[in-house]
């Protein structure tokens, strides 16, 4: 049996891991010869959302791929598993470096993963347990806070459906020991 992802322009080790394959097989045997049989595509039946989800690759800007991945999981009651799987594809590949010096870029990333936090709750376990999707969904706000661009003092607050968040800059005098010295 030959297995071969369905055609998205993501890797395809995700639809590999969430069993999106289409399938032949080789019928027949080495006397007589052997064909390859029909392919079986009824897994590659891939929704609107996911198809536009996997043309998303083609896009270079950081700032682009931020602003429509906001737009596309926007309503969360359609997302499937896949969808949480290849949105966590596609954030894992904006470069640090935008992030770092938009705030819109980093408003974009958390609405996102706000979002894909209120896909149907069977999605979110099925995509973690298959690609690992929810514990790259944390690294990836880790990164993001980690590299909010913030003035001298500034605050960045998000509120969504799902979770808030308050990153503030604070400045810290490098004489002063950030934990004092106890008796």
């Amino acid at each position: 049996e030959s297995r071969q992802p369905c055609p998205c322009g993501i890797s395809s080790t995700t639809f590999e891991d969430l069993d999106l394959v289409a399938t032949r097989e080789c019928i027949g045997d080495f006397a007589t010869g052997a064909i390859w049989s029909n392919t079986e595509c009824f897994n590659c039946n891939l929704t609107g959302v996911t198809r536009t989800l996997c043309e998303l690759v083609n896009i270079d800007s950081g700032a682009q791929l931020a602003s429509a991945l906001v737009t596309i999981t926007d309503n969360t009651e359609e997302l499937r598993t896949e969808d949480v799987a290849l949105s966590a594809d596609l954030l894992e590949v904006i470069p640090t470096s935008e992030v770092q010096g938009d705030e819109r870029v980093t408003l974009d990333i958390l609405g996102t993963v706000d979002q894909l936090a209120s896909a149907p709750q069977e999605s979110i376990r099925a995509s973690q347990q298959n690609t690992n999707s929810s514990s790259r969904l944390l690294d990836i706000l880790q990164t993001v806070t980690e590299n909010v661009p913030l003035e001298e003092n500034g605050t960045l607050q998000f509120f969504g459906e799902s979770f808030g968040l308050q990153v503030q800059a604070v400045m810290v005098d490098p004489e002063t020991p950030l934990v004092p010295d106890l008796p």
